[in-house]
Parts: structure tokens; sequence; C-alpha cells
């Protein structure tokens, strides 16, 4: 649920030209009709993108998802923000601090005092399994 009422879903999609999935957004309106386009999340277009999370923010919503070799080795796990509070990004950013190993199944909360966290499943490949968390601040607050 969004602060004006609306909502946000998001989903994984294969594109018409047959690559791999792709991340996408759609905004709906108090009532539950779409008012806004769909979104494609993932700017990064090779291999597939997936398992996307959205959560609301003061004034719009956050995404993360996990990415396939963005990062160079395995998945990785990736964010964007369409909210004035965290800053309307153009392009997703990397949220896992290393590209090694597989960071998956990512979850995404914000707080009510403008900060968000990003937990994710951390694989090194050698059996080792971790829970990592990022914490972002408000836009305002950089």
């Amino acid at each position: 649920m969004l602060a004006d009422g609306g909502f946000a879903v998001g989903y994984h999609q294969s594109p018409i030209d047959g690559r791999d999935f792709e991340v996408m957004a759609r905004r709906f309106n108090p009532p539950g009709v779409i008012n806004a386009p769909e979104i494609q999340l993932n700017v990064y277009t090779d291999s597939l993108q997936k398992n996307v999370r959205i959560t609301a923010g003061p004034e719009g919503f956050f995404a993360v998802w996990q990415s396939n070799y963005q990062d160079g080795d395995g998945y990785g796990v990736f964010g964007r923000s369409y909210d004035a509070t965290y800053g309307i990004s153009t392009e997703e950013f990397m949220l896992s601090e290393t590209g090694d190993g597989w960071q998956e199944y990512s979850a995404v909360a914000a707080g009510g005092d403008g900060r968000f966290i990003a937990v994710w499943h951390q694989d090194d490949g050698f059996g080792l399994f971790e829970i990592q968390a990022s914490i972002h601040l408000p836009a305002s607050d950089h």
C-alpha cells in the first residue's frame, strides 16, 4: 500500500523478444484502477532478473530483485527507488557489497522514519550461508 492509498505490484515477466525475465512494477490508484504504465525496474538486461519485492515509501516505493551475472558472479541483489524521499533513481544499484557467490531471495521494508532495509540470502559457493542486510537513509540524509 502506498501513502496515497493506492498500491504497487512487482512481478517478473518474459519479454516478447525471448530474452530472460525482466522485473516490472505497476501502480494502481486507491480504488484499484491502473493509473500508470508498467515500469521496467531493471536497466541491465543481460541474463535474467527475477524475484522482485517492493515496499511503500513515504512518497512512492522502493524495489529490490536478484539479477544474474550483473555483479560478475552468479546472482546479485539490486534495487531502485521510485520515491521522492529516497530519490527517484534512473539506474539500479547493487545492494550487496560483494559480487562473490550468490546473493538472492531479497526482501525489503520501509521504516516510518524514512529508512529502508533490504535483506537477502548470501551463498559463498562453499557451503556457507548467511543473511545479509543493508540499511539506507532518505536522500535528504546523504
